[in-house]
């Protein structure tokens, strides 16, 4: 089990059940009987995932999902080939944050996230809020784009850019 105390050893793995969604799109989960959190990309609440710890601070750490044990009742099969599902090989792009929840999941975890925001940041409670507002269309209407950018291979002296794979 993962004490308070522990040092993350190398590829330690562990068993982990999502609570709920962080507002940077990974999911936030406890080891049984454990306090530390564990943020875990790619999680829904209500999944049991076997997850790889990557680090550990004092009072969280961070893992990889390795496993799929059980899925909580907002998970699907994401639509893009190319996004993350355990259940798939290869590389994933890293793009889309939550294409493994259904559409009604993702507004109502968003509109949670205020919620949690304006309460434990902003100290604000009882704040009139209303339902998330969805979009006519669920797929094709985002249009930003974050594209890294860094050294080419030594000696070229040209940048290079693209995703990373998750």
């Amino acid at each position: 089990a993962l004490s308070q105390n522990a040092k993350v050893r190398r590829m330690e793995t562990i068993t982990v059940k999502v609570e709920r969604l962080a507002p940077e799109g990974e999911a936030i989960a406890r080891q049984d009987g454990a306090s530390r959190i564990v943020f875990v990309p790619h999680g829904v609440p209500g999944d049991r995932l076997e997850v790889e710890l990557v680090s550990t601070k004092s009072t969280f750490s961070k893992a990889r999902l390795k496993k799929l044990i059980e899925a909580g009742p907002e998970r699907i099969l994401p639509s893009c080939p190319l996004h993350f599902d355990p259940s798939r090989p290869g590389p994933a792009c890293g793009g889309c944050d939550w294409q493994q929840l259904n559409y009604q999941a993702q507004l109502k975890h968003k509109r949670e996230i205020v919620r949690d925001c304006l309460v434990r940041i902003a100290k604000l409670k009882d704040v009139p809020l209303g339902e998330t507002i969805a979009s006519p269309q669920q797929w094709g209407y985002r249009n930003k784009v974050q594209i890294p950018f860094g050294p080419g291979r030594r000696g070229s002296g040209k940048p290079i850019a693209g995703f990373y794979a998750s």
